[in-house]
């Protein structure tokens, strides 16, 4: 559950640019709309199977 809200919330940026790639590009709706649930579901998998055992955390280097 840790990750769960990060992840919604970013996900939350594909439909965004899946939208904005519509509106500047002649494009068919049905396609962006595949190509969006594709690499939603696809993030979403990804985290959940490997969050654990590859994703470490980062440390911010000591100043001075």
């Amino acid at each position: 559950m840790s990750i769960a809200l990060p992840v919604v919330d970013i996900s939350y940026g594909l439909p965004a640019a899946a939208g904005h790639y519509i509106t500047s590009h002649n494009i068919s709706l049905q396609e962006i709309e595949d190509i969006t649930v594709i690499m939603i579901l696809a993030s979403l998998e990804a985290v959940v199977s490997k969050h654990k055992t590859s994703l470490k955390l980062l440390h911010r280097p000591e100043s001075g």
